[in-house]
């Protein structure tokens, strides 16, 4: 017989408001004494309550409840006893008693039957179970008085005897419970079950998915080169690294597991290590750079850069320690060697300033010295040449000659010199004024003009219309560009091409001196700035010149905030050399 497809109408007690059926419950929990109460007196009954067996045997004195719902296990009395002395009263022996029973034990349902109970509902219970009991102990009260006929009957449990005595409808009723139950615990078992396949499907997965970051965690710690290690919050080795056990010369057997101080037969046991571990770590969950100095019996002496990450597990309180090992050892004494060389270059390179001051002092000092004398020998040279004080004949005339243009080209390379020694002692001043670049350039190209028919050379000048004036050193530009123009004469054979391009750029002035000369080649690009060298061609050799008039017009064009650069294609490919400077000054005299 299946309760559940009882029809309610059948089932329903009739009732009324002004007469609803009263049920005792007797349960010692308030929680569950209110639960009852409230889906009981939900479905139209009216609720009494006791909280023992002995309270409720007190209200049955003076209520009349049509059913009594009882807990088993409560204080003073319990609900088995409860009900045997209800069953032995007259009065109240044909009240039907429901036990409520976790139903944990066989001997449950025996000690049930055996003390007069009607029927039974395990714990924890639902209301429709509950109601749909209820209802069909009313339903039944009839026939159950019908069937109360039984047989005394001896069950022997667990060793134990019961005398059991039960009636019919009582033997009916508990074997509808017991099914009832057992289906209902057989649709709980069934889907315990399936949640159970679902919560296995998910932790397989949970496990794949674990075993695969934990595989490529080991994969990737064995790709770094640097020695890793990982410790558990007890400081022993978890795993480490490939590169560990080729740094460190040690073996897995002698090392997983290990307390990290004991490797290597306590070779690890280094205070610096102890203080990292023990006394920083715990404060801060990291920590970069610290350098441990040890030596080991195995590799000898290591400098040692630990970078610590304390990492904290998911689930639980347990720590791990990542211990990345960078050996720095040869690197330290790299840096001790470059530091010692450093040192070294430094006291070479204040030597060299030293020296280069003392060449420089000494070069001016010796230039001065020499142009005075200098200055005579050319002075009395151009009286002599000039016939002042007689006249000379063919050969005297042509030796006068000699000494005066070889006394002009050595006191064109002091006064360079000098030049050039004041400016690296940083003794030149500007004395700047508004000037006519246009009107310069004219002038020194008319300088150089005779010097250009001579040689047959084609000049020509392309200056902008535009062209401003700039706030530099007259007698400074006037010698950069006669340089520059003169070098263009000088080292470009007869028939060739020389020229000046000027113009504005932005907030400068850009000339260009260009020739169709003897060029330079792509090796001596970088020589040509350095003193006193001069571009090796066989035509260069039969060309006067000091080898300072490019390096000098560099330092001008510099000292004035400008900028110089030379270009050429290779010998026999001409040259151009530019240089811009700014048409406000930015230095002052």
């Amino acid at each position: 017989m299946n309760v559940k497809n009882i029809n309610k109408d059948n089932l329903t007690l009739r009732r009324t408001e002004n007469n609803p059926v009263t049920i005792l419950v007797v349960e010692d929990s308030p929680t569950q004494a209110e639960q009852l109460k409230y889906f009981l007196e939900e479905e139209g009954y009216r609720i009494i309550s006791a909280s023992d067996g002995k309270q409720a045997l007190l209200l049955l004195k003076t209520a009349e409840p049509s059913l009594i719902i009882s807990d088993i296990v409560m204080p003073e009395m319990d609900g088995y006893e409860l009900c045997r002395t209800i069953k032995a009263d007259e009065k109240l022996k044909d009240i039907p008693v429901i036990l409520l029973t976790a139903m944990t034990e066989s001997e449950d349902v025996i000690m049930a039957l055996q003390c007069g109970a009607s029927t039974f509902v395990t714990k924890p219970c639902d209301a429709i179970s509950l109601v749909t009991t209820i209802k069909y102990l009313f339903a039944n009260q009839k026939l159950g008085s019908r069937l109360t006929g039984g047989h005394e009957m001896e069950v022997l449990l667990h060793g134990r005897k019961f005398t059991l005595n039960p009636s019919n409808s009582q033997m009916l009723n508990f074997l509808i419970s017991t099914y009832e139950t057992t289906v209902e615990q057989g649709h709980k078992l069934s889907q315990s079950y399936t949640t159970l396949q679902d919560l296995n499907d998910r932790l397989e997965q949970k496990i794949e998915e674990r075993t695969l970051e934990l595989t490529t965690a080991e994969s990737i710690i064995n790709t770094i080169r640097e020695p890793l290690i990982v410790l558990d919050q007890d400081l022993r080795v978890v795993t480490v690294s490939r590169s560990f056990y080729e740094v460190f010369k040690v073996k897995s057997e002698e090392t997983v597991g290990q307390l990290i101080y004991d490797l290597g037969n306590k070779q690890w046991d280094i205070p610096k290590l102890r203080e990292l571990l023990e006394t920083i770590l715990p404060q801060k969950a990291t920590f970069d750079n610290y350098e441990v100095e040890h030596t080991f019996a195995t590799i000898g002496r290591r400098i040692m850069l630990l970078n610590a990450r304390q990492i904290q597990k998911v689930l639980g309180k347990q720590r791990v320690i990542l211990l990345a090992i960078e050996d720095i050892t040869e690197r330290k004494e790299t840096e001790k060697v470059m530091g010692k060389a450093h040192e070294e270059l430094e006291a070479l390179a204040t030597e060299l300033k030293r020296a280069a001051q003392v060449k420089t002092e000494f070069l001016a000092n010796m230039s001065h010295e020499l142009r005075t004398p200098l200055n005579s020998i050319n002075g009395f040279s151009e009286v002599l040449y000039d016939e002042t004080f007689g006249p000379l004949n063919v050969k005297q005339k042509q030796y006068v000659n000699n000494v005066l243009t070889s006394g002009k080209h050595l006191l064109l390379l002091i006064n360079q010199i000098l030049d050039m020694a004041k400016i690296e002692a940083g003794k030149t001043k500007l004395a700047l004024s508004s000037l006519s670049v246009k009107s310069l350039l004219n002038d020194i190209s008319l300088l150089v003009a005779d010097m250009v028919s001579k040689k047959k050379i084609e000049m020509v000048l392309e200056i902008a219309e535009d062209m401003p004036n700039i706030e530099a050193d007259e007698l400074k530009v006037r010698e950069i560009i006669y340089n520059l123009l003169s070098n263009s004469v000088k080292y470009t054979p007869e028939g060739g091409k020389i020229g000046i391009r000027a113009k504005k750029a932005d907030s400068e002035i850009e000339v260009v001196v260009w020739d169709t000369g003897v060029g330079i080649a792509s090796e001596n690009m970088e020589k040509i700035f350095e003193g006193f060298f001069r571009v090796d061609t066989p035509y260069s050799r039969v060309t006067e010149g000091t080898g300072l008039g490019l390096p000098l017009s560099k330092k001008l064009v510099e000292l004035h905030g400008g900028k110089l650069s030379v270009e050429s294609e290779g010998l026999d490919k001409g040259t151009s050399v530019r240089f811009t400077l700014p048409i406000v000054s930015g230095r002052r005299v």
